[in-house]
């Protein structure tokens, strides 16, 4: 084989839409979380989370606690210290500064929500009550509540670390400054992007239950990586590996935030050990806002150089995450600036560039994996500056992207930042986006509008998603790229054998021979074949009919990891109306396109493209975890915390390209985080385009009335 051919692989179902086989139990409401399991004996848990943003716990007191009928255990962070040492974190560099993660906070609670006290009772009413009767005394420490304290102030948000500062990192410092000075455009702008939860409609949950006969644990749990959790539950909670079981039953979203090791799945597997009875944990709304980990918080300075024509000089990013208190396990707080970092210049060619990325410690919930992790901020700063540009210098927002993206003939292409493309549908990509907007009519339909006193306006986002990383989960658009991989690979042993045998009773080449259709036969000669379970059966059963050396085993095991990048990509165009009235921002167009190469299920791929734009509204116009000055958590519930419902999202308009991946069987590519990588940018840049004309601009997400009225009137 040459070094990108991959063995044939296109089972006949690929690119059919086909209703998902699980969907008729869950809609039926006959599917089994982890909520509704049931064992005989089952204890229920209960936490005590502090209410304090960094506090010293001075005295604990349980014993009011303990004695109300029912409650059969009380744990504090002195009953947990000597069974598990908690979550450590590290990273390959020396420079980064490792956290540990108590299960239970141990002398010092380092945010709202961090667990103070566990009960363990006959039932969660009982165990919630005995929580009243926990008397805590707390001394307050002064609480790093943003970005801008942990940078200047001398305080510390973890005692354990030496600055604020967890990692501080740069990939490239070209000379930017004199490109800046010397370009016929620049742009640049200090963008906001704010704390949001990915919010899945199952909150997380666990349910351990361990047998002392035979040292078994088994631990029900609502996560994406099961693998991990294993090995991980038997490092730091003292099991051995090979008496853990892991099972994932239904589980009513994750969308990275159940891609983690959470404090709480330790702590039920102790527990269990401990009670000898099964114990479960199920989180409540406000528990999840408080104690699950948020994501995408990001502060991005960016400014952009262009020449005359609108080809890209340079481009320049400092990007700053609220790490929170802890790094998560296992992507730490590099998830969100330092990979943003890796990608921020998308598909262009950008000759120049400086980067550095900043990972601070707050006195918040760890930052952790949400949908698009690290893609989605710098993306939004990025394009919103392009359509900028495209502004300042008369072009189209789609003109001066065909200009500056990467080219089919220029593959494999390396950027200044050292990633190599070797694919990409770039330009066709935007030239189906700009035809399926039509941009001349759109432009007359904005003038149109503001005569009525609308304003109107249209972003573009085009990107590309790293997809099918080599892992131990579902999570980065890797489970249809392994799954293929892995299966083209044993489904090709499988094949040769089939043939070597077939060539054998035909008396030819295994090259002539064909299995289609569910028959074997010579190449040519329809007639002179069998049927596929015949020919198994003579593998199995007629061992005369076998060839010298020939393996009649008809199954293989294989796996699969990339060779290189395998890159899917596509693009998005949002347009919404501003009411400057109400300044309320309503998206009233959307459009997609995608490649992830060949479609396995066209249905799914435009399911999670429509539920990806929905968040991606959500995360533009409405979503924030907002902490006051002291660190306190103020979005506790769906009334504080604005999702988007059916009214916010409109039709969407989809489009698909197939450019097969020479990289994996059957050319398949991942694409579940494509839409929140790109498409909070198109909304973002939508609403800036919509106001200026007013010579005004916001770069504060989510874009509220109340900062939109601030950026159109100063008030």
């Amino acid at each position: 084989m040459k070094k990108h051919e991959v063995a044939e692989f296109v089972p006949k179902a690929t690119g059919t839409s086909v209703l998902r086989r699980e969907d008729a139990k869950l809609l039926t409401g006959r599917g089994k979380y982890i909520a509704d399991i049931q064992l005989p004996n089952m204890r229920h848990v209960a936490i005590l989370r502090s209410p304090f943003a960094h506090a010293r716990i001075v005295s604990i007191d349980t014993s009011q606690a303990a004695a109300i009928p029912g409650v059969e255990l009380i744990w504090t962070g002195e009953d947990t210290a000597p069974l598990t040492i908690g979550i450590p974190t590290r990273h390959a560099d020396p420079a980064f500064q490792a956290t540990i993660q108590p299960v239970l906070a141990q002398g010092v609670v380092r945010y709202v929500g961090e667990a103070v006290a566990v009960v363990v009772a006959t039932s969660i009413h009982v165990a919630e009550d005995a929580l009243a009767e926990i008397m805590v005394e707390y001394e307050e420490l002064p609480a790093i509540a943003n970005v801008e304290q942990a940078l200047e102030s001398s305080d510390l948000a973890n005692d354990t670390l030496s600055s604020n500062v967890i990692y501080r990192s740069a990939r490239f410092n070209d000379d930017v400054d004199s490109v800046f000075a010397s370009s016929a455009c620049t742009v640049e702008g200090n963008f906001r992007c704010s704390r949001v939860s990915a919010a899945p409609m199952e909150t997380r949950g666990a349910l351990a239950q361990y047998d002392w006969t035979t040292e078994k644990l088994t631990l029900w749990t609502a996560t994406q990586m099961p693998s991990f959790i294993r090995t991980m539950i038997a490092m730091f909670a003292g099991f051995a590996e090979h008496q853990v079981e892991v099972i994932t039953p239904d589980v009513g979203g994750g969308f990275g935030q159940k891609a983690h090791l959470h404090p709480e799945e330790i702590l039920v597997c102790l527990l269990a050990r401990q009670l000898g009875e099964p114990v479960r944990w199920i989180e409540d709304r406000q528990h999840n806002f408080l104690a699950a980990t948020h994501a995408k918080q990001q502060h991005i300075d960016m400014r952009l150089a262009f020449d005359a024509e609108g080809r890209f000089q340079a481009l320049e990013t400092r990007a700053v995450t609220d790490s929170g208190a802890y790094n998560n396990l296992p992507w730490t707080s590099l998830v969100e600036s330092h990979v943003g970092n890796a990608v921020v210049l998308g598909v262009y060619k950008v000759p120049k560039v400086r980067d550095e990325s900043v990972n601070v410690a707050t006195n918040k919930v760890a930052i952790g994996a949400y949908r698009g992790v690290g893609f989605s901020a710098p993306q939004l700063a990025r394009e919103t500056l392009i359509d900028k540009a495209a502004r300042q210098l008369g072009i189209s927002p789609f003109e001066i992207r065909r200009r500056n993206v990467v080219r089919p003939e220029e593959f494999p292409y390396t950027n200044r930042m050292g990633m190599t493309m070797r694919e990409g549908s770039f330009l066709e990509t935007i030239d189906t986006l700009e035809k399926m907007v039509g941009y001349d009519a759109f432009r007359a339909r904005q003038e149109e509008a503001r005569a009525r006193g609308k304003y109107l306006g249209l972003g573009v986002s085009v990107f590309n998603e790293v997809t099918g990383v080599y892992g131990f989960g579902t999570y980065a658009s890797r489970g249809a790229v392994v799954g293929a991989g892995s299966i083209g690979r044993a489904a090709s042993i499988v094949r040769e054998r089939m043939k070597q045998l077939a060539a054998n009773l035909f008396e030819t080449s295994p090259d002539d021979i064909v299995l289609d259709g569910g028959k074997v036969h010579v190449a040519g000669v329809p007639a002179k074949g069998m049927a596929f379970a015949e020919v198994a059966g003579a593998a199995y059963f007629a061992e005369e009919t076998h060839p010298a050396g020939f393996d009649a085993t008809l199954e293989a095991t294989a796996n699969y990891d990339p060779s290189d990048l395998v890159l899917a990509n596509g693009g998005h165009v949002a347009v919404v109306e501003v009411d400057p009235e109400t300044c309320r921002v309503r998206v009233v167009d959307f459009y997609a396109v995608e490649d992830c190469g060949k479609m396995i299920n066209p249905m799914i791929v435009e399911g999670q493209m429509r539920g990806g734009m929905a968040q991606a509204i959500g995360m533009a116009l409405l979503e924030e975890i907002v902490h006051d000055e002291n660190g306190q958590l103020l979005t506790t519930t769906f009334m504080d915390y604005l999702m988007p419902t059916a009214q916010d999202v409109p039709d969407i308009k989809i489009e698909h390209l197939e450019t097969p991946s020479p990289l994996v069987p059957g050319g398949i590519k991942g694409m579940g985080e494509s839409a929140m990588i790109s498409a909070p940018a198109a909304v973002f840049s939508a609403v800036n385009d919509a106001i200026a004309h007013l010579g005004v601009s916001i770069e504060t997400a989510p874009i509220t009335p109340e900062r939109l009225y601030q950026a159109m009137y100063g008030g």
